[in-house]
């Protein structure tokens, strides 16, 4: 517990003020969790991720996470696409010549990382460029969903939630991170007032990406489980890697943004 306190609050200490200094910075910095992530996708499936492999995956998800307006003025819309399908059909050609050590499930795989890392960080980017009281209306919700979720998990938890992918989540946490995040979230959206319709229909939000949140918690989950692996990275002592502490985060931003731009 003494080094997951210590490496949480190290970790905060680095990431604090990219979220304060906003726009370039903080996509550079999104952009880099972004190939750290990666790179454990590749560790999970044994490849060699500093490789034309993993350079193949890179530029693609880089093509997918960097929001358009960030490139230069003669770098298009179609030209990021083109990046990204080419990128897909070289890791696809790479089977046929390769295929003991990379075939197409692998490849499947990274292309599905791309897609999955990069939306779900450009989602990020694009929030903290909105303001940065929308990007800590997430987190709240995230965060207290978490913590929710396992202090009612350990005091009353009984039915188990996902028995083959994550034993220890339960029910009983699941509905009660999602009570906590209701409870922290109505109190965020009016005292802190971000650019967010504010209205009757705010609580189906809060609950709708606390439960999306703790979705990407457990295919996080199935997905290690799958690899055989304990955790994703060690790059945070006592936490795992990139994915295992963006997992939740990834799922709910999407539903975040789809929100708020629904409802403008």
């Amino acid at each position: 517990m003494k080094v997951r306190v210590i490496s949480a609050i190290a970790a905060l200490c680095v990431f604090v003020p990219f979220i304060l200094l906003g726009g370039t910075y903080f996509m550079l910095f999104i952009w880099l969790l972004g190939l750290i992530g990666m790179q454990e996708f590749c560790s999970m499936m044994k490849l060699n991720y500093q490789s034309y492999i993993g350079f193949i995956s890179s530029l693609g998800l880089t093509a997918v996470l960097i929001p358009h307006y960030y490139w230069p003025g003669w770098v298009t819309n179609g030209m990021t696409q083109n990046v990204l399908y080419i990128s897909m059909v070289a890791l696809m050609t790479i089977t046929v010549f390769d295929p003991e050590r990379f075939n197409i499930e692998k490849a499947a795989v990274l292309v599905l990382a791309m897609f999955y890392l990069g939306l779900g960080f450009q989602t990020l980017i694009r929030m903290r460029d909105a303001g940065l009281s929308s990007l800590m209306f997430l987190f709240a919700i995230v965060w207290a969903t978490d913590i929710g979720a396992y202090c009612v998990g350990r005091a009353i938890g009984k039915q188990a939630l996902a028995p083959k992918i994550s034993p220890n989540k339960t029910i009983e946490g699941a509905f009660g991170g999602t009570i906590i995040a209701l409870i922290v979230g109505i109190i965020y959206l009016y005292t802190v007032q971000p650019p967010i319709a504010i209205n009757q229909t705010n609580w189906f939000l809060i609950v709708a990406v606390s439960f999306i949140g703790q979705f990407g918690d457990l295919v996080e989950s199935a997905m290690k489980r799958h690899f055989q692996v304990k955790d994703s990275g060690r790059l945070i002592p006592g936490h795992g890697g990139i994915l295992d502490r963006f997992d939740s985060t990834l799922f709910a931003s999407i539903i975040l943004m789809l929100w708020v731009n629904f409802t403008r």
